[in-house]
C-alpha cells in the first residue's frame, strides 16, 4: 500500500464490529429487564385493585356480618395459579373465578378484634410471577357489635 492510500484494515473493521455488537447486546439486555419491570408492576396494580376492591365491599357491611367473622380465613375463588397448570389449593379449597386478564390470582382476608369494637381486616393476594408473591393491605373497622 502506499502512503496516499486511506482506509480501514481488517483487524480495525472486526474491532469495530465488536465493539458494536457488545453495545447492541447491552442495549439488548436494557430492553429486555424493563419489560420484566413493567411486567411485575402490571401484577402488583392487579394485586392492588383485587385487595382494594374486596375492601371495599367489606367496609360496606355490617360490623357483624359473617364475612367479617373474627379468626377464620375467607377465601373467595382460585384461578389456575402456577406454572403450567400448577394449581395452588387454598387451606379452606374455596372454589371460584377471579382476577384479571389471565386470572393467575388468589385473595383471602382474615379479620381480628385486637380489642372490643375494632377489627382489624387484613386482605392477601398472592400470585406467581416466577417465585409466588404477595400482596397486603391492612384496614382498621371500627364499630359496635349489636
Amino acid at each position: 500500500m502506499s502512503k496516499n492510500e486511506r482506509g480501514f484494515s481488517l483487524i480495525e473493521l472486526m474491532v469495530a464490529s465488536m465493539l458494536f455488537l457488545v453495545g447492541a447486546l447491552g442495549l439488548l439486555r436494557l430492553m429486555y429487564s424493563s419489560s420484566e419491570g413493567v411486567t411485575v408492576a402490571q401484577k402488583l396494580t392487579q394485586a392492588t385493585q383485587l385487595a382494594r376492591t374486596k375492601l371495599d365491599e367489606l367496609v360496606m357491611l355490617p360490623y357483624d356480618d359473617a364475612a367479617l367473622a373474627i379468626g377464620a380465613v375467607h377465601e373467595d375463588g382460585v384461578k389456575n395459579l402456577g406454572p403450567a397448570g400448577t394449581s395452588y389449593t387454598p387451606s379452606g379449597g374455596a372454589t371460584g373465578d377471579f382476577g384479571g386478564k389471565d386470572g393467575w390470582f388468589a385473595r383471602s382476608w382474615e379479620v381480628t378484634e385486637p380489642v372490643a369494637g375494632l377489627k382489624v381486616i387484613t386482605i392477601t393476594v398472592k400470585w406467581w410471577d416466577g417465585p409466588m408473591r404477595t400482596f397486603r393491605q391492612v384496614h382498621l373497622v371500627g364499630g359496635m357489635s349489636q
